[in-house]
């Protein structure tokens, strides 16, 4: 590019000749020729004019290739539970942290430990400060219904209560003892002490159900039995058939006299079958045997035979004194040349078990019938 002298003055020039020449052969007596841009160069800038119209706009272009898929959310399924089946990407809470699977399992250790199958999403975030006091509550007065105050000077509190309850009368609306109301004070006075087994009689035969008897008749039924009890077959120890209850308290100290009568049937073979009654303090055994009686078969078949055998006992200082149970007899009236001492405590409940012994297994025999009577 050549450099033009700022001497240099240009005339016009028409459109329409060779601005090479025109140079090179009037302006200028120098050989090198000028270009357009050599003389606009020269030419220092104008200022900038001022901006021009918004052009219109342009088409839209054509849409876009799908870009790739992102990859896959957590699926929340709650706090965890150990033994849940978890597939991977599921998450959980546990522990105050959020955790999410990375192995499907179905363990039951948490996700704190387990982490081959659980890794941490969110750990749990630290305790904030304590918030400030609340307003202190208003105190209220003490409100009982429309009432207000201490119940002490309520006078319309008593009206109201007065009126909830009709007046106390003695032998109307409160129980009294001869007579006498039992809104007293002091203790009550009895007559006469009670005392069990002496002045009122405890029946226990159903211990859920106990009965009170007062001033109990002589002679008294302690227990009787009037059906079948469980027959004995097909062995030769004696077993228990029949069972009758003496309760606690029936004799006291001072004792008296015990009766007991059983029925034995027989059936079966011609041999004989021994009947026991048994005393004791369980009614499935473990007593004293107090009394036997023999059953006969008899020559003559005995396959079918009822009888019935009785004892007396004297209860006196915790001893029960009877026939003694080496004496086969039915009965002791005929006299008792010696007696048996056995123990008998009064203040528990006892028992009278009757036994079969069979002779015959195939033989079978039952207690028909049991009674216990009291005499004092």
């Amino acid at each position: 590019m050549a450099n033009i002298p700022l001497t240099t003055r240009f005339i016009g020039i028409a459109d329409t000749v060779n601005l090479v020449e025109k140079k090179s052969a009037q302006i200028n007596s120098e050989t090198e020729p000028y270009t357009m841009q050599d003389i606009l160069d020269t030419v220092p800038a104008g200022a900038q004019g001022p901006q021009g119209p918004v052009g219109q706009t342009g088409a839209q272009g054509i849409q876009g290739v799908d870009g790739a898929v992102g990859p896959a959310g957590l699926n929340w399924q709650g706090a965890f539970v150990g033994g849940t089946s978890y597939v991977l990407d599921d998450a959980v809470s546990f522990g105050g942290a959020s955790w999410f699977c990375i192995n499907p399992t179905s363990s039951a250790v948490t996700p704190d430990i387990n982490t081959t199958d659980w890794a941490l999403l969110a750990s749990q975030g630290a305790v904030g400060p304590q918030g400030i006091q609340g307003v202190p509550g208003v105190s209220l007065a003490p409100v009982w219904g429309g009432i207000t105050g201490t119940l002490s000077n309520q006078t319309d509190l008593q009206s109201e209560l007065n009126g909830k309850q009709d007046d106390l009368v003695s032998g109307t609306n409160i129980k009294t003892i001869n007579g006498d109301s039992v809104l007293v004070s002091g203790d009550l006075g009895l007559v006469e002490s009670i005392v069990p087994g002496s002045n009122i009689f405890v029946d226990t035969t159903d211990p859920a159900n106990p009965i009170v008897h007062a001033n109990p008749s002589n002679p008294m039924v302690v227990g009787l039995k009037v059906t079948d009890g469980t027959a004995v077959t097909g062995t030769l120890a004696a077993t228990i058939s029949q069972t009758i209850l003496i309760p606690a308290y029936t004799f006291n100290a001072t004792g008296g006299m015990l009766e007991f009568v059983a029925r034995y049937h027989k059936t079966g073979q011609s041999g004989n079958h021994t009947c026991g009654v048994m005393l004791s303090t369980s009614p499935t055994g473990g007593g004293t045997t107090i009394a036997l009686f023999t059953l006969n078969g008899g020559s003559g078949g005995g396959s079918n035979l009822v009888v019935q055998g009785i004892r007396t006992a004297r209860i006196s200082s915790n001893t029960l004194t009877v026939y003694p149970a080496t004496t086969s007899n039915l009965t002791d009236y005929a006299g008792m040349p010696n007696t048996t001492p056995v123990a008998f405590d009064h203040t528990v409940n006892n028992y009278l078990l009757f036994t079969i012994a069979l002779s015959d297994i195939n033989d079978s025999s039952v207690v028909e019938m049991a009674r216990a009577t009291k005499y004092v």
